[in-house]
């Protein structure tokens, strides 16, 4: 059996993981999205058979001990007695109902679950799943280790070897190359070696001490060498480059979780991003490795399409090499775009606006981000047996901008924030009250507008990417961020969402500034929305919530609080506006 001298293979891919270290992360990132479905399957080229059953490494062995025997018989008689038993079990798990996927989910990370079978190529959803659609899972667990209480099916006892738990000393080379090797033919006979690693051939670490030996290289240094899987995650912030194409702007996507799967089968190491997407996680002997990156926080999760599906990534197959990928809004790789977006939204809200702005924390919960969908809401959370949150792509089947995504999100936070703080105020007996709903609408629509401001005005006026024009800008110079049209709608045309928080912090007197005495004439500043939410908090009527503010605190303008809660109360009338 051809063999190579692996010294020379650790030289090149080390200088192949330098290089790729110096290079722009963005080309390395289109590359990655260019070749993401080539990719995926590029280590599985028979479709539907399983590497790694026991049958499968058993009819590998005494092929692996022939090699052996003819190159390195004291290998072949310190592994002869090898025994082939199950490591691992493949199983499919086919919950019921929302606790019994509950209960599977609970596992989730120790099972490494995802709803598409591992000996298949992934492919991507051409529509959302439907709400109440509970998928079949497929996971991978220690063999005799207990699974949570869920129908299953064994699909396949597997057997993985255990190098990784070896030091990396000479001592330890042999196992780490027979153990290698084994795996190395068990692929090979499963059909899922690529051209190159077909020529490479068995790992055969005593050539290289024979190069050193001759002065041919320190490549020895090298073998068995575990590396580091590490990289860099981004996603473009679109709404820089829809102001200005000339610019383009990258954030990290943050506090994700990222697994890496041997052959992307078995977890072997897992590694979180920091605040700019970086990562790196523990290191690995195994040579071609997968990258999982699972868009869930500390107090998030996104879900795909509905409750049941976690969003991730699950990128090609990488040899030695880091994940540095950014996702863009345009091509192959839009939807984890979409999910990222949500992700870094939510991430920002949480450890950023609640401590900055005084908001109250909504505590954990999931939210649903609907690629194809258009609507987007906030309800009860149950957690862990429900979203609370469905953010969408598009709205009036448009794409909102990733201005647009962080500020839906942050208004469906908003949401659950207030009905945690004050669950009376979403009480099922004042459903339909128009009141109530005006002013829940009201505080989601100003906490999202002044948040969102506060973030992109930041970023554009930070990086020089100009003046920050956002899809829902006025005509006015003041007007031309995110909700500035609001500041020119006029009384008889607004509905709950009205700007009333808005008007209570900022001091800008529209009807003054525009010129248009249809639209609020409101001489109020200087509030601020931890005072205004203080002042909601048990408000059950806009008098009340007037009232608050009054009591409550200190505001020069205060005597023209009237200005503010009486054009909210003529909203009251606008009944052609409404919708339940």
């Amino acid at each position: 059996m051809k063999t190579t001298t692996f010294w020379a293979s650790c030289v090149l891919l080390v200088s192949m993981l330098v290089g790729c270290q110096q290079e722009d992360l963005l080309q390395s990132a289109q590359e990655e999205g260019k070749t993401h479905q080539r990719n995926q399957s590029q280590s599985r080229m028979v479709e539907g058979l399983i590497p790694f059953t026991v049958d499968n490494v058993q009819a590998a062995l005494p092929i692996v001990l022939t090699y052996y025997r003819t190159n390195r018989p004291i290998v072949a008689e310190k592994f002869a007695h090898y025994q082939v038993e199950p490591t691992h079990v493949y199983y499919k798990f086919m919950p019921q109902d929302s606790i019994q996927q509950a209960r599977l989910m609970e596992a989730e990370d120790v099972l490494q679950l995802t709803t598409s079978p591992l000996e298949f190529s992934r492919t991507e959803r051409t529509e959302d799943p439907v709400e109440d659609e509970i998928p079949v899972y497929y996971g991978i667990a220690k063999y005799n280790a207990a699974v949570p209480d869920v129908p299953h099916d064994v699909i396949a006892k597997l057997h993985f070897t255990d190098e990784d738990r070896l030091e990396d000393m000479q001592a330890n080379y042999d196992e780490i190359e027979f153990k290698q090797n084994l795996m190395y033919e068990t692929r090979k006979i499963a059909g899922h070696l690529d051209d190159e690693e077909l020529n490479e051939g068995y790992m055969n670490y005593e050539e290289g001490i024979q190069d050193k030996n001759n002065g041919s290289g320190a490549a020895s240094r090298l073998f068995a060498k575990k590396w580091r899987p590490s990289g860099n995650i981004r996603v473009e912030e679109d709404i820089v480059r829809t102001n200005n194409s000339s610019k383009n702007h990258y954030e990290g996507v943050k506090r994700a979780t990222v697994n890496v799967l041997k052959w992307g089968w078995l977890q072997v190491e897992q590694g979180t991003t920091d605040g700019n997407g970086y990562f790196s996680t523990g290191t690995t002997y195994t040579k071609n490795v997968h990258y999982k990156v699972k868009f869930k926080h500390d107090y998030v999760t996104v879900k795909e399409g509905n409750f049941y599906n976690t969003a991730d990534y699950f990128s090609g197959e990488h040899k030695r090499a880091p994940l540095n990928i950014t996702f863009m809004k345009d091509g192959p790789l839009s939807h984890y775009h979409f999910f990222a977006l949500v992700h870094n939204a939510s991430y920002d809200y949480y450890n950023r606006c609640l401590s900055k702005f005084g908001l109250h924390n909504p505590g954990k919960l999931n939210i649903t981000a609907l690629y194809y969908g258009s609507n987007s809401n906030s309800g009860a959370q149950w957690y862990p047996f429900n979203s609370a949150i469905r953010v969408s792509r598009s709205s009036s089947g448009f794409y909102r901008g990733s201005d647009g995504i962080y500020a839906t999100t942050v208004h469906e936070l908003t949401h659950n924030s207030q009905r945690k703080m004050d669950p009376g105020m979403f009480s099922l007996l004042y459903s339909g009250n128009k009141q109530r709903k005006l002013m829940i609408e009201s505080w989601a629509e100003g906490v999202e507008t002044i948040v969102t401001n506060d973030r992109y005005t930041s970023m554009f006026s930070s990086n020089g990417y100009g003046v920050y024009r956002s899809s829902t800008r006025g005509t006015h110079a003041s007007t031309l961020v995110w909700n500035g049209l609001r500041q020119h709608q006029s009384i008889s045309d607004m509905n709950a969402y009205t700007p009333l928080v808005i008007d209570l912090v900022d001091n800008f007197n529209q009807s003054l500034v525009l010129n248009n005495p249809n639209i609020p004439n409101e001489r109020v500043y200087g509030y601020t929305l931890a005072q205004i939410q203080t002042a909601l908090n048990t408000s059950r009527t806009l008098d009340q919530w007037k009232g608050r503010l009054e009591s409550l605190y200190s505001n020069s303008t205060e005597p023209m609080l009237g200005d503010v809660f009486g054009y909210a109360q003529t909203v009251l009338s606008n009944s052609a506006n409404w919708t339940d």
